[in-house]
C-alpha cells in the first residue's frame, strides 16, 4: 500500500472517529445540535477532504504533494509523470467534484453556516449550519466508497 494511500485511510479514520464523539454528544443531550455541529462539522470535513487530497496522489502515484499542499480537486493536481497516464477514475472525480456529495464537501465550511440573531438588544450572534450529522455521515460513508472501489483497481494494476 502507498503511503499516499494509507493516509488516505488514516485520515478516512479520524473523521470516523469525530463522527463517533459527535453522535455519542448528541445523546447525551447535554448541549444543541447546532452547537454540536459547528464543533465537529468541521474537523470531519477536514479529515474528509485531506482524505481525498491524499486519495487524489494515490490515483497519479504521487507519494508527497507538490509544494507541500493536498489537492483538494483533480485540477489541483501536480503533472502526471511522463509516461504514465491519467487514470479514468479522474473523470469521475472531476464530475463528482461539480455535483453531488462531493461539491458538498469541498465547499469551504463555512459555506455550510447561516448567521442567526438571537433576537433585538442581543448582540450574541450564532450560526445554523446546513450541514450536520447526517451530511458528514454520508461524506464520510461515501468517501469510504470510493477509496475502497478505487484502491482495489489500483490493487488489480
Amino acid at each position: 500500500m502507498s503511503s499516499s494511500r494509507a493516509l488516505a485511510n488514516h485520515k478516512l479514520y479520524l473523521a470516523k472517529i469525530q463522527l463517533a464523539a459527535w453522535r455519542a454528544q448528541l445523546q447525551e443531550q447535554q448541549l444543541g445540535a447546532n452547537v454540536l455541529s459547528q464543533a465537529f462539522l468541521p474537523a470531519v470535513q477536514g479529515h474528509l477532504v485531506e482524505a481525498y487530497g491524499w486519495l487524489l496522489l494515490t490515483l497519479i502515484d504521487v507519494g508527497e504533494p507538490s509544494a507541500g499542499s493536498l489537492p483538494h480537486s483533480v485540477d489541483q493536481l501536480p503533472d502526471i509523470p511522463p509516461g504514465k497516464a491519467a487514470p479514468g477514475s479522474l473523470i469521475e472525480l472531476q464530475g463528482l467534484e461539480q455535483g453531488g456529495w462531493l461539491a458538498e464537501l469541498l465547499k469551504p465550511p463555512q459555506a455550510h453556516a447561516t448567521p442567526v440573531s438571537r433576537g433585538p438588544g442581543n448582540l450574541a450572534v450564532t450560526t445554523t449550519s446546513a450541514a450536520g450529522l447526517e451530511e458528514a455521515t454520508v461524506w464520510c460513508a461515501s468517501m469510504e466508497a470510493i477509496i475502497e472501489r478505487l484502491g482495489d483497481s489500483l490493487d488489480e494494476c
